[in-house]
């Protein structure tokens, strides 16, 4: 995620956090989730790519 990307979701959510729309609250939990999942994984694959160069 770049860095434009995480100051424009953290303003966005906060505005929302109190709606009482059950599906407004889904979808940005869902979307939260997903975007911790995405660079969990690019920090999996950064590590991976660190322990090839170090082998070659």
């Amino acid at each position: 995620m770049t860095e434009a990307e995480m100051d424009s979701g953290e303003t966005r959510i906060p505005e929302l956090a109190g709606t009482r729309n059950v599906v407004q609250q889904f979808l940005l939990a869902y979307l939260a989730n997903d975007e911790k999942k995405h660079d969990q994984l690019l920090d999996d694959l950064a590590l991976i790519k660190r322990g090839m160069y170090k082998s070659a």
